[in-house]
């Protein structure tokens, strides 16, 4: 009677093992992902002298409307061709409109 029950708790831990063996997966890919992201760099963002050569999202905001900008990141990773007449860096960028009444309820 009682080999059930200790069946029953072996299957308990060892799924329990497993759930935290793919959590730890999880949070050891995350961070090799973040480590990818180069670190930041004062002098790339302090030349920018126009918001069409700013890389970073930005908000527009209006009296009766916020504008949130954002390039896309390009899909293609070769350098081929970037920025040309192929690969536009105005196609990935999508802007969105906010009506400010919208979020207010009114």
């Amino acid at each position: 009677m009682l080999l059930p029950a200790a069946l029953t708790g072996c299957k308990r831990a060892a799924s329990g093992s497993a759930i935290a063996t793919a959590s730890a997966q999880e949070v050891e890919s995350a961070r090799q992902q973040m480590e990818l992201i180069p670190p930041p760099s004062k002098t790339r963002y302090m030349a920018v002298r126009s918001l069409s050569s700013w890389e970073n999202p930005y908000l527009t905001v209006q009296e009766s409307m916020v504008t949130l900008h954002v390039t896309l990141a390009d899909a293609n990773e070769s350098d081929l061709g970037v920025g040309g007449m192929l690969r536009p860096v105005g196609a990935r960028r999508q802007d969105l409109d906010v009506r400010v009444a919208a979020c207010l309820g009114r």
